[in-house]
């Protein structure tokens, strides 16, 4: 408790962070099906003529129309899927009282969804971080 009292802004970063993390296989926006798609392809195929070659998997957009950058995000953040994905499937095989259930919530879409959330998840506690500094700065003028 002393902790909190001494660090407000990081337990509160901390807890919000937490919070995100616990809501976010519940819900996800269609456009996420793109992302996860789109990040697929782009470690499969690679970057040579992406976004002249329709998606793998249609759901809104049969071509890619987001900016590089968010692809680069994109495909940065899939080899952690696949990373879990992978430890998750050899600690199952390894180990008989590992809950197996936890292989098929790691295997699906929902869990790729929370994955490709992280970026954003980061970006917006980064930015509370910054408020938090430039509001602190006003203050105390």
């Amino acid at each position: 408790m002393n902790l909190v009292k001494r660090y407000p802004l990081v337990s509160l970063m901390l807890l919000g962070l937490i919070i995100r993390l616990i809501i976010s296989p519940l819900d996800y926006s269609f456009d996420v099906n793109n992302h996860i798609a789109w990040a697929k392809d782009l470690w499969n195929r690679g970057f040579i003529n992406f976004y002249g070659l329709p998606s793998t998997e249609v759901y809104a957009s049969l071509y890619p129309n987001y900016p590089p950058f968010a692809m680069y995000i994109f495909y940065s953040v899939y080899p952690l899927f696949i990373a879990i994905n992978k430890l998750t499937w050899w600690l199952n095989v390894s180990f008989s009282y590992f809950p197996s259930q936890l292989v098929f919530f790691v295997q699906s879409r929902v869990f790729e969804a929370m994955i490709l959330k992280l970026p954003a998840i980061i970006a917006d506690l980064l930015l509370a971080r910054i408020v938090y500094i430039f509001a602190k700065k006003i203050a105390s003028w």
